[in-house]
């Protein structure tokens, strides 16, 4: 299932940033999602205002999808076993996902703007090396540099993302 996120908007919120989106599965426009910052779970309206459901069967589709998700590996210990913690996947969970990777792609966008940037293996995930060449009208020239200074090492062009 492909979950989307337009709409976003935010502002500083006691315990996070508060925000509100538009929520879309596969394409559709299913949910209002909003979280008011103070903590707590997101807030999701599936209907609109006359009360129709904005996704129907999408909706449900997206339940027994999250349901249907294994559990999360922590980055802390459970007291408990020693092993790594397990957490069980929710609807938030997989917003956030969907948000952070809006809003990383979103600022990508705005770099690549007027520069090339990649990534080589071993780089730090997230951690972009630039190349003060635009990219887009370059391409080949950027691939050809790209592959004579790091030859297969290139993991990924973010540009090529927005082509």
């Amino acid at each position: 299932m492909k979950i989307g996120i337009k709409s976003y908007r935010s502002c500083a919120g006691n315990e996070g940033d508060a925000f509100s989106c538009t929520l879309y599965l596969d394409g559709k426009k299913a949910a209002l999602v909003k979280y008011d910052g103070w903590g707590g779970q997101y807030d999701y309206d599936f209907t609109f205002a006359d009360g129709r459901p904005w996704g129907g069967p999408t909706c449900l589709k997206f339940k027994e999808h999250v349901e249907s998700l294994p559990e999360r590996t922590c980055s802390f210990d459970d007291p408990g076993t020693g092993e790594p913690a397990k957490v069980a996947v929710n609807m938030d969970m997989l917003v956030e996902d969907a948000i952070q990777l809006m809003l990383e792609n979103r600022q990508l966008r705005r770099w690549c703007r007027n520069e090339t940037l990649f990534r080589v293996k071993g780089d730090d995930e997230g951690s972009w090396r630039r190349l003060n060449v635009k990219f887009p009208g370059n391409e080949g020239r950027v691939r050809y540099y790209l592959s004579r200074e790091h030859g297969d090492a290139i993991e990924e062009i973010a540009n090529e993302r927005f082509a």
